[in-house]
């Protein structure tokens, strides 16, 4: 049984629409104790924060919600799951899956983009290898100005 079976069974054993659900007292209480908890009040994809919508991860405890089974998505990304979802609905047995899903596609694009962009940015010309000569005179040793992180300290045994 996927999550949306568990969904659309408690709403026919409620005689409720998911609509009608949404508006319930309980759905409102939800809201307010995440509203009030630790969690970041920001979308969970793109990390805007405003507009801002819960979004079940599954619909397992429906009812009954822990509040770790819902996150925070604005309105665009709140689509773009439910379209993923309904894409990839065999693939899947619960929202959470789909909400990954396109924030993994959203990073890809994102430094898809940044590339292009830093691809379109002249790059900085070091003026000393203009010259042919090298633009850091102790190549390959410590130039005196950089400490390491750490020195390697010797434990004598006392035997010998």
């Amino acid at each position: 049984m996927n999550t949306w079976d568990k969904r659309d069974l408690y709403l026919e054993a409620n005689h409720i629409t998911y609509e009608e659900y949404l508006s319930s007292e309980h759905w409102k209480d939800l809201r307010k104790r995440k509203l009030s908890s630790k969690m970041k009040y920001i979308c969970h994809i793109c990390g805007v924060d405003k507009g801002l919508q819960l979004h079940h991860k599954t619909y397992k405890r429906m009812g009954m919600e822990w509040l770790m089974d819902v996150i925070w998505l604005c309105g665009d990304c709140h689509k773009r799951v439910h379209v993923y979802d309904r894409e990839h609905r065999g693939k899947w047995t619960n929202l959470w899956a789909a909400s990954k899903a396109v924030k993994r596609q959203d990073k890809i694009e994102g430094k898809r983009k940044a590339r292009k962009e830093n691809n379109r940015m002249p790059k900085r010309q070091n003026s000393k290898k203009d010259k042919g000569e090298s633009a850091h005179k102790s190549w390959g040793r410590n130039p005196g100005h950089i400490k390491p992180k750490w020195k390697l300290r010797v434990h004598s045994t006392g035997t010998k």
